[in-house]
């Protein structure tokens, strides 16, 4: 078991409302077991990515999971792919990725 944080978005705007960039917030800590996924390496940008897909398994936080947020475990972020429930909102399986 490990501990995962989510994190959601606030954007920040500008004197005239405009949107200058995104931050993330800490929303809850919560235990998680963790299965990483094989990495995949493609080209962006002219430079080599790394991506990784984990799953991570959790109980039902006090919270609602949103797919706009993030994880961070590891003192990583990881983007939020896909959340599936398990049984009657017993808890929830995440399929996050990871830009290396």
């Amino acid at each position: 078991d490990r501990r995962i944080t989510f994190q959601q978005p606030a954007l920040s705007a500008d004197s005239f409302g405009d949107p200058l960039n995104v931050t993330f917030t800490d929303l809850g800590t919560v235990w998680a077991s963790v299965q990483e996924g094989k990495d995949s390496e493609r080209r962006e940008d002219d430079s080599e990515v790394v991506t990784r897909t984990d799953t991570f398994k959790i109980r039902k936080p006090a919270f609602n999971l949103k797919p706009t947020m993030r994880i961070l475990y590891a003192s990583k972020n990881y983007n939020i792919l896909n959340i599936k429930e398990l049984g009657r909102k017993e808890g929830f399986l995440i399929s996050a990725e990871i830009k290396e």
